[in-house]
């Protein structure tokens, strides 16, 4: 029940970001961009926020994040590596800096201490 708001916070994060960011670079239907968006958002949260976060913190669990955000967009979505495909996973990583801090700052993840 603890991880019900962040959950909800992060997917409007997403959706919102790739939303603005992704049919700038692809054509994008909108079944695609629920499909890339709900695959980023459980593995970003499983991934990044519960098992990086807690032990290495914020910065690295954001830079896993952008790793993420880049091979997901290129295997799933077939975006090439360029330099927008890093703005996206920069734009990405650059709101989850300030998302970990909250998970942090609330209690819901705490250092050190997985799931």
């Amino acid at each position: 029940m603890r991880y019900l708001v962040p959950l909800a916070i992060k997917l409007g994060l997403l959706l919102a970001l790739l939303a603005l960011l992704l049919p700038l670079v692809v054509p994008t239907t909108l079944m695609a961009l629920l499909d890339t968006v709900v695959l980023l958002w459980a593995a970003s949260f499983l991934l990044g926020d519960l098992l990086v976060l807690p032990a290495a913190g914020t910065l690295v669990a954001a830079l896993v994040d952008l790793a993420l955000v880049a091979l997901v967009l290129m295997g799933l979505r077939h975006v090439p590596p360029t330099w927008a495909l890093l703005g996206i996973a920069a734009a990405v990583a650059a709101v989850e800096v300030f998302f970990h801090d909250a998970l942090l700052a609330s209690g819901v993840v705490r250092r050190g201490v997985r799931g």
